[in-house]
């Protein structure tokens, strides 16, 4: 109902302007929340505008280190990492922190937690050498201070565990999650969606090692709490869908994963369009197990589609992974021209997981031709340089 509050907030918001003034405190919380229900539309450039005229206003009625005012810096930080704008973020969330540690302190939760943000904006940028060091930073202090089992700590801890996986230290990452995990049972229950979402992770890092069996045990049980608490289409619940069902289908399960995965994509193609970015990689996972459990031409025409709608987006990240994922399919079901090729058109999308590429066990039959290594290289060339 998000539409009709920005309605809404639109009309208060002129009547306030006009009855009360531009910088009286009830219009300047209007604006905050039309600037949030923007958000949730999906219209950033329009909640961005609104939160730096905001910002002035503030400025001006409040000062520069009210909360109010810090609070509406930190949902333009906030703004720009959505969009993308990352070195924009950063900057915002540097001021931001420079005024927390001087008027709050070092140690303030809220200094705290925009340390974590900034650390997610820098993996998000790909800076992530600069990002685990400031999740390291930010996780001692929470730690000494808030305790292991505060909910900052263990968001914190979590984070840096997932992007340590990411960075290929896949034994530290398991440590962590693990400890988390234990931490998190103890702290906010077995059946807390912060306990399930640790449990997905330390799934797929399990996964990641090649664990397989500990992995499908441990994702099963996340998905059946997920079931009974959240319900079967909730988008927490078809994301431990998914984890089993890749697990599964490394395991050779195809037809049960292949079962998976179609949920899945139906209630993410019904829900939001076959072109957004939740349904397209449901449509990957799906047209992989389909060609793993022997359906290649339903596979062939569900990536056909998929393709079909990624390209009339804006999104070209989602492209050239679902030509990718096409590539996966067609080498499973034996077609190395269909898979040489569609591998050609990732990477002229500028597909950058070229590690990926080359460990990929479904290209394994693609590896000896020079093809497959003259992509491979191109590949490489598209990776963002390591800051």
């Amino acid at each position: 109902h998000f539409a009709d509050a920005e309605k809404m907030l639109r009309q208060a918001l002129q009547r306030e302007r006009t009855t009360l003034g531009p910088e009286d405190a009830i219009t300047l919380s209007t604006m905050y929340h039309l600037s949030t229900a923007l958000v949730q539309l999906d219209r950033l450039t329009e909640s961005e505008k609104l939160l730096r005229e905001l910002l002035v206003a503030e400025r001006r009625a409040l000062g520069p280190e009210n909360p109010l005012t810090l609070s509406t810096l930190n949902s333009l930080a906030s703004n720009l990492d959505q969009q993308g704008r990352f070195a924009e973020a950063q900057q915002t969330y540097r001021e931001l922190l420079d005024i927390q540690r001087r008027v709050m302190g070092p140690e303030h939760p809220d200094t705290l937690w925009t340390m974590r943000s900034l650390g997610v904006s820098l993996e998000s940028s790909g800076n992530k050498p600069e990002a685990e060091s400031m999740y390291r930073a930010t996780l001692a202090v929470m730690r000494r201070v808030l305790g292991e089992d505060h909910p900052m700590t263990v968001t914190c801890a979590e984070d840096l565990a997932i992007l340590l996986r990411e960075r290929g230290h896949l034994a530290e990452s398991e440590t962590m999650l693990r400890d988390d995990l234990a931490i998190a049972r103890h702290a906010f229950g077995p059946e807390s969606p912060k306990t399930l979402l640790i449990m997905d992770n330390l799934g797929w890092t399990l996964r990641l090692e090649e664990r397989y069996a500990e992995a499908e045990r441990l994702l099963r049980e996340t998905l059946a709490v997920d079931e009974k608490l959240q319900g079967p289409d909730n988008p927490k619940t078809l994301d431990a869908s998914d984890n089993l069902a890749a697990v599964l289908r490394l395991e050779g399960h195809c037809e049960e994963a292949e079962k998976l995965y179609r949920r899945s994509f139906e209630v993410q193609k019904r829900d939001y369009g076959l072109g957004n970015p939740a349904a397209l990689e449901a449509a990957r996972g799906f047209g992989v197990a389909l060609s793993c459990a022997h359906h290649y031409p339903e596979a062939d025409q569900l990536f056909r589609s998929a393709i079909d709608a990624a390209s009339k987006t804006s999104e070209h990240a989602g492209l050239a992974e679902t030509w990718y994922g096409f590539a996966r399919a067609a080498a499973i079901a034996g077609h190395r021209e269909e898979a040489l090729n569609h591998l050609q058109q990732a990477v002229e999308q500028k597909y950058e997981a070229a590690p990926e590429m080359d460990t990929d066990g479904d290209l394994r039959s693609l590896r000896g031709d020079p093809r497959f290594k003259a992509l491979l290289a191109e590949a490489r060339q598209h990776i963002a340089p390591l800051h």
